[in-house]
């Protein structure tokens, strides 16, 4: 799963899809989650969600990727790339030990709280085993009316650790060191000193709610990493200088910024009100700028396209 992930990343870095590494791991990512969906959906029609199909799915999504960098020759423009990623990689010694402790303790960490017992975990173990995410007959109906994303990507977890629950911590840990990161950025993007910035990185790791979810299986660090992800991208909209136009990083990044909307939804939609004030500050900046309406429209109806298309499952 992680592989796909990686050779994402590797293939939008090669292509020069995005400015910016954080761009491209956000659009990585947003693809990486796009791929898992489907592939739970289309597994579920017939039945077949179960380890075998499994790795054959993300063994053919490795296949894919792997031969559009051999086949393009994007290794080469890739290598200068990663030697100039090292050359500039600034990485804090904190947060690195910070990622290790947290990871250790998420391994050794048993699945404890009551949301997870009664239905975050307990789908996940029905869904296994009728090898499809189709309603079941159950008396939670939280299990079956409940945000879904969460669980599919930890279905895939547990499914392939060959049913073993050991690692379903590690998406909520994950999340939370991502919104570490996402926070630093975002506030770097504002125009905040690298100082204060790293300030706002350390109020939100220090959180005890964010700190003690990163230990569970409940969705809301999930969640709020879409939330992140969404605030990063509207902001290349709103500070957009010139008119906004049809081009290949504005699809790119309308793209993400929708599917960031519907997996935001299918995360947890308590997050939709905060995404929806972001949007009509936009709105309002891009009429105060004089963009042409119609590119507006049309931009708009592709988004709602975009999220109807991901959700209507």
């Amino acid at each position: 799963m992680l592989t796909a992930f990686l050779l994402l990343f590797l293939d939008l870095r090669a292509g020069k899809v995005f400015e910016k590494r954080t761009e491209s791991v956000i659009a990585a990512f947003t693809g990486w989650i796009l791929c898992l969906f489907l592939m739970v959906e289309i597994l579920s029609c017939f039945k077949i969600l179960d380890r075998t199909w499994l790795m054959v799915m993300w063994g053919l999504a490795d296949a894919i990727l792997l031969a559009r960098l051999l086949i393009k020759k994007r290794y080469k423009t890739l290598v200068s790339d990663i030697r100039l990623m090292l050359k500039q990689c600034n990485f804090p010694w904190m947060f690195a030990a910070l990622s290790l402790f947290m990871l250790v303790l998420s391994v050794l960490t048993v699945p404890y709280n009551w949301d997870s017992m009664t239905y975050h975990l307990t789908r996940i173990a029905y869904w296994a085993q009728n090898k499809s995410v189709a309603h079941y007959a159950t008396i939670s109906m939280r299990e079956i009316a409940s945000p879904v994303l969460a669980e599919f990507v930890n279905t895939c977890v547990y499914i392939l650790c060959g049913k073993q629950d050991v690692l379903l911590n590690l998406l909520q840990t994950f999340s939370y060191l991502a919104g570490i990161v996402l926070v630093n950025r975002i506030s770097i993007k504002m125009g905040i000193s690298s100082k204060k910035s790293m300030a706002a990185s350390v109020m939100f790791a220090c959180m005890p709610i964010a700190f003690a979810e990163a230990l569970s299986t409940q969705v809301d660090e999930f969640a709020a990493v879409w939330v992140l992800i969404f605030v990063y991208t509207v902001l290349d909209f709103i500070m957009y200088d010139d008119n906004l136009k049809w081009n290949r990083l504005n699809a790119y990044r309308l793209i993400v910024l929708s599917l960031s909307i519907a997996f935001g939804y299918l995360a947890k939609p308590s997050v939709i009100p905060e995404m929806l004030i972001f949007l009509i500050w936009m709105i309002i900046v891009r009429l105060k700028k004089k963009d042409n309406i119609r590119t507006l429209i049309a931009m708009i109806c592709v988004a709602a396209l975009c999220i109807l298309a991901a959700v209507s499952p």
